[in-house]
């Protein structure tokens, strides 16, 4: 890559790899719409933000882009906040579309 680049990555979230969605009012009046993964994911997703720390990921989910971000840290938790709105019909939205 060109100096100064910063390359980007890729994540397919699919259905089979959501055990949850949950929408989360902890900073009104945003709502964020977080993804918990199942352990095989959970470590999948831990191991690609490990190694592109200082990179751009997306997140994407039947062909659609659904979040994108710079990697500061490894994510180990198994969450994935990919949406923040004040709307509350687009997070119910979302997470009807999410869950399989």
């Amino acid at each position: 890559s060109i100096a100064g680049e910063v390359e980007t990555a890729k994540y397919e979230l699919s259905p089979d790899k959501i055990i949850r969605v949950m929408i989360l009012n902890d900073r009104p009046p945003k709502l964020d719409v977080v993804v918990i993964l199942n352990f095989e994911a959970s470590k999948a997703f831990a191991a690609l933000t490990k190694e592109n720390i200082g990179n751009k990921l997306e997140i994407i989910f039947r062909g659609k882009v659904m979040t994108k971000a710079v990697v500061r840290d490894e994510i180990e938790r198994g969450s994935i906040g990919v949406l923040t709105t004040t709307n509350k019909e687009e997070a119910l939205s979302l997470v009807r579309e999410l869950l399989p």
